[in-house]
């Protein structure tokens, strides 16, 4: 039996993705195929990143390892985890109790759009802290985020994707983060895969990500082209965040700026974490829907 153990902290940052990939890379690394993952020393573990922990082992799961889990010694890391319905993945004596503050930790096949597209509305637009939005907004949202799924299925041609997320209200301001995950092919690989194709120079994995972001990149016979500015354009005006890894590169978009990050091994699969301001008075609409420009969509 192998053990491997959470890290006192881990957030939904640079480091936290980095700490996740190490854990899974090191149960790889042991000839044991019985691993359990120790949750002693965790106090702290953004519940959102449930999504990218249950896609690392499903996949350990898938070659061949056993796994369990440990009881957090945590209250909070313990009483999270269940809430969100992660811990009842792996272990049915867990019950969740007063979800309002999470996203439900589920997984969808392919297969699962229409389900998806339920799951969106019912556990992220209907919450009650969700910024008010005129009904076709709110389309236009939700549309922007099915098409992350429909980019892991069709482009990252993955076997699941994961999501889960949580409110919390000790940030300034107050915020839900939402996560989805895929262990496809990563954004940096397809990008490059159309690049060389095309005879054009390959990328690194940042300008991958970045280039893949772009307005005129998103029609499905080009690879990487997430299909996302208008989800882009509502996070910026809600003073949101968006952060997606894939592969080595990390880019996070923040008042309206694109910021690099290098990690220092491989994720290989998407992941797409964003962050809604729940502290947003406006009510957002079409432009077409009104005369205000201020709070354009």
């Amino acid at each position: 039996m192998y053990y491997v153990s959470l890290s006192k902290n881990i957030s939904t940052d640079t480091k936290g993705y980095q700490h996740l990939i190490d854990v899974y890379d090191n149960i790889m690394a042991q000839g044991d195929k019985d691993a359990t993952l120790v949750f002693d020393r965790c106090v702290h573990i953004d519940a959102n990143l449930s999504a990218m922990l249950g896609s690392l082992l499903d996949d350990l799961k898938v070659k061949g390892y056993n796994l369990w889990l440990t009881h957090p010694k945590s209250d909070k890391v313990r009483d999270n985890l269940s809430r969100n319905n992660f811990f009842s993945a792996f272990n049915p004596d867990y019950i969740a109790e007063d979800t309002e503050n999470f996203i439900e930790y589920k997984k969808f096949s392919p297969e699962d759009s229409e389900t998806f597209k339920s799951y969106i509305e019912s556990q992220l637009m209907q919450k009650q802290r969700f910024p008010a939005h005129t009904k076709r907004a709110g389309s236009l949202i939700q549309e922007s985020i099915m098409e992350i799924f429909v980019n892991a299925v069709c482009h990252g041609e993955c076997s699941y994707v994961y999501s889960c997320g949580e409110y919390d209200d000790t940030k300034t301001p107050p915020c839900l983060d939402m996560t989805i995950v895929d262990r496809g092919h990563t954004i940096p690989s397809k990008v490059n895969d159309f690049f060389v194709r095309k005879s054009l120079r390959p990328v690194d994995p940042c300008e991958a990500i970045r280039w893949a972001l772009r307005e005129g990149t998103t029609t499905k016979s080009i690879p990487g082209g997430l299909g996302l500015p208008a989800l882009m354009e509502f996070l910026k005006l809600n003073q949101g965040a968006m952060q997606i890894v894939s592969g080595y590169g990390m880019v996070e978009y923040r008042n309206d700026r694109l910021y690099d990050y290098k990690l220092s091994k491989s994720f290989d699969g998407t992941i797409v974490n964003m962050e809604f301001n729940f502290d947003d008075d406006k009510n957002y609409r079409l432009a077409s829907e009104q005369v205000d420009l201020s709070n354009l969509l």
